[in-house]
């Protein structure tokens, strides 16, 4: 993190709600189960060089004259991710209107060792080659998304990509396509790994048009995903994610990016001179595991209660938790690479335990993850330390 306004921001995204077991519908409407957002957009929208470059004001399902990203939302269920981007993708009006596009939704997820800092072997002539990410952020998988009403207007469809990233690039493999509205089915493409993608396109409140400082809470409608933890690695702990819109098929990039930029940027240009490393803050959000708990044998309960309070200082990180038995379990504190940091044994032959983890040496300011271990039971919750 490159300050502590950055790692504050991080603690925020890292409070996750722990949803309810029920399955998730992916309609491409905000569901109670996302709990609070992870990240807000604090600038209005904008896309230079694009032919629809304006604030959306149809209310259609499926066809708006405007993009932006108003709020970032996640968690993580039954080794699935689940993904709200609350907001608008601007499809073409008229297909024939003077061969006006629309635009895209980029995702990157940096969930892996390796990947790529600069995007590069994207394909010759692929218009995201060159831009560049924040530093320390390392794309491992690339996600897109994009509407097209085809040459008669009916049906309009959506299509998905997807790729695998490392040193040497990616190939995007095609999905599929499915209508807007849910239920996030895709078909007709290579999807392995059983994807899920909707939009529901009604916004017209959120940030309007501009480059000036706006919010874009409120907003409970936009594009919705079940990406299976599988299609991104299987990450055990916390990842990171960078969203953008483009335009269509094209180079210019909107200044609608979770993490916002700051107030007052304007459209970015060029995907292939965007270097987020240059612009003020983090154009990243992070995603952690949420608590869960696992009901043992007798009753009580295997669960990770937490640090009270999150965050939490470095010279008093106390974790609480609760074990089913007598059996020892294993308290690990892990950073944001993998690394173990602190690691103790601990018991609770009451059922419910605590430790303090800074034990006269303090934990260095940043983004954690706990995970508490008993046999084969194992869960983990997301720890911010502050100075």
């Amino acid at each position: 993190m490159r300050s502590g306004r950055a790692v504050a921001l991080a603690c925020s995204a890292m409070l996750l709600i722990v949803p309810s077991a029920a399955a998730v519908s992916i309609d491409g409407q905000l569901g109670a189960d996302y709990g609070t957002a992870l990240v807000t957009q604090t600038t209005q929208t904008g896309l230079n060089g694009g032919q629809i470059i304006g604030d959306n004001n149809q209310g259609d399902l499926n066809f708006a004259n405007g993009s932006e990203l108003d709020l970032g939302y996640a968690f993580i269920l039954d080794g699935v991710l689940y993904l709200f981007l609350a907001g608008n993708v601007a499809m073409e009006l008229n297909a024939n209107q003077n061969g006006t596009v629309g635009h895209m939704l980029d995702i990157f997820v940096d969930s892996a060792e390796g990947g790529l800092n600069n995007l590069t072997g994207l394909g010759a002539g692929n218009p995201l080659n060159g831009l560049t990410f924040d530093a320390g952020f390392a794309a491992d998988y690339w996600l897109e998304f994009y509407g097209d009403a085809g040459g008669s207007h009916s049906p309009p469809f959506w299509t998905a990509g997807y790729a695998a990233l490392s040193m040497s690039g990616g190939t995007l493999v095609n999905l599929g396509s499915g209508p807007a509205g849910g239920p996030g089915t895709l078909s007709g493409g290579s999807n392995p790994h059983g994807i899920l993608v909707t939009i529901d396109n009604r916004n017209v409140a959120g940030v309007t048009f501009g480059c000036a400082a706006a919010s874009g809470a409120g907003v409970t409608t936009g594009i919705e995903w079940a990406v299976p933890l599988a299609a991104i690695g299987n990450p055990a702990g916390c990842f990171r994610l960078t969203v953008i819109i483009r335009a269509l098929f094209s180079s210019p990039v909107s200044n609608q990016v979770l993490a916002p930029v700051p107030p007052g940027t304007c459209p970015l240009g060029s995907a292939s001179s965007v270097n987020f490393a240059s612009i003020a803050g983090d154009q990243f959000f992070t995603v952690c595991p949420a608590t869960t708990g696992v009901p043992g044998a007798t009753g009580a309960k295997f669960a990770l209660l937490g640090t009270v309070p999150n965050p939490s200082r470095g010279d008093r990180v106390l974790v609480a938790y609760e074990l089913p038995d007598s059996r020892p379990a294993t308290l690990q504190l892990i950073d944001c690479t993998g690394r173990v940091v602190r690691q103790a044994i601990v018991g609770a032959p009451g059922g419910s335990g605590s430790i303090e983890l800074s034990q006269g040496r303090p934990v260095a300011p940043g983004v954690y993850w706990l995970r508490l271990s008993q046999g084969r039971s194992s869960v983990a919750r997301g720890l911010c330390v502050v100075r």
